[in-house]
């Protein structure tokens, strides 16, 4: 089947390459990406990837009790042998996120019947402050949660039971990459599918019943992390949210009105 584009198709497709491609040159021409937290990322895939090199003396050192985690996705691709070395791996990495990122905006644009002009504005939103700090599976989730919703959406609208499939193989990406934003698609797909499908019980249940591995998968991995001589996530959350968020919302409120000026108006909000 042969797929004929018109003048502005042709100018559009052209702009969006080039601007993937653009940005994927600096990836690759920059010798270490600038993003805060990637050295920890890059140490841990270094570790995992030699763990069991006799010639390094990791085990004397970590202790690796199970990779059944969440937020291990950047972990286990960037120590694949299939690659040279870690960093080789890690360009690879977010080469297939610049790649990613504005193609699924651009799915979901189309999906929606919108313009897909507007795709072009994504590349503004391509390093973000999630990206610059380092958070490889947040940064990695974001395009696979539009391609997430594209589906949920397809679905909703078309009711074909074999996109449950996708949709669930998605949720298990996002799942791998970063808890939280699974948690939050999890109940995202969970109103969806219940204001859709509330006056059709087995349609509902079979929607839903895509949740069960999931949120089984999560409760194993959090009982593990309980067991840990660590703080838990959610028990983390909620100190978080206790003593550290809502006692900082009058900071936050100070800082979110002073906004550009808040360095130098910081004795306004912090009493120095």
């Amino acid at each position: 089947m042969k797929i004929s584009l018109n003048k502005k198709d042709k100018l559009f497709y052209g702009i969006l390459a080039l601007f993937i491609l653009l940005n994927a040159y600096w990836i690759i021409s920059l010798r270490l990406l600038p993003f805060i937290d990637l050295p920890f990322h890059l140490t841990s895939s270094t570790i995992y990837r030699y763990f069991d090199n006799p010639e390094f003396h990791f085990k004397e050192y970590y202790e690796i009790p199970t990779i059944f985690k969440s937020n291990n996705f950047h972990l286990l691709f960037t120590s694949l042998k299939i690659f040279p070395d870690v960093e080789f791996a890690n360009k690879v990495f977010y080469l297939i996120y610049v790649i990613l990122f504005p193609l699924s905006v651009l799915l979901l644009i189309k999906e929606l019947n919108g313009n897909k002009w507007f795709t072009l504005l994504s590349f503004l939103f391509l390093y973000n402050h999630n990206t610059h700090w380092g958070f490889t599976g947040f940064t990695i989730s974001v395009p696979v949660i539009f391609f997430f919703i594209t589906f949920l959406i397809r679905y909703l609208k078309n009711q074909q039971n074999r996109k449950i499939i996708f949709i669930f193989i998605f949720l298990l990406l996002i799942f791998s990459m970063h808890f939280q934003n699974a948690i939050f698609m999890c109940f995202i797909y969970f109103v969806s599918v219940f204001l859709t499908f509330r006056k059709n019980p087995l349609k509902l249940s079979i929607s839903l019943s895509v949740l069960l591995p999931l949120i089984a998968v999560m409760l194993i991995v959090y009982i593990g992390d309980a067991k840990g001589n660590y703080e838990g996530l959610f028990s983390f959350l909620l100190r978080y949210l206790r003593d550290d968020f809502i006692n900082g919302l009058p900071v936050k409120l100070q800082m979110f009105l002073v906004a550009d000026n808040f360095y130098l108006t910081r004795n306004l909000t912090t009493g120095s």
